[in-house]
């Protein structure tokens, strides 16, 4: 893994309180997240029912950093776009 992003996970990695998909909408609207410890919903799609957000744009860092940060993490982290109304279909970067 780079050192850079190691730097930028201890620096700005969040709280671990989870939420649902609705209140990461209306905390971290319309930017991107990194999530952690995902509950899938039930059904068709990949709906996100609850996670952990770890990364947003809110605290500083861009798009690409957090998909960055998702891509090396092994799958620890996943990232997503709250404009998205179904969760998670891929790792939006474009800044």
């Amino acid at each position: 893994m780079n050192p850079k992003y190691k730097t930028i996970k201890r620096e700005f990695s969040m709280s671990d309180k989870r939420l649902t998909w609705n209140e990461i909408c209306s905390e971290y609207p319309n930017q991107e997240v990194g999530l952690s410890d995902i509950v899938w919903g039930k059904g068709p799609g990949l709906a996100v029912e609850s996670a952990i957000v770890k990364y947003s744009e809110k605290e500083g860092l861009t798009k690409r950093q957090i998909a960055s940060i998702a891509m090396t993490s092994n799958g620890a982290i996943h990232a997503n776009n709250t404009t998205d109304e179904l969760a998670l279909y891929g790792i939006t970067i474009d800044d």
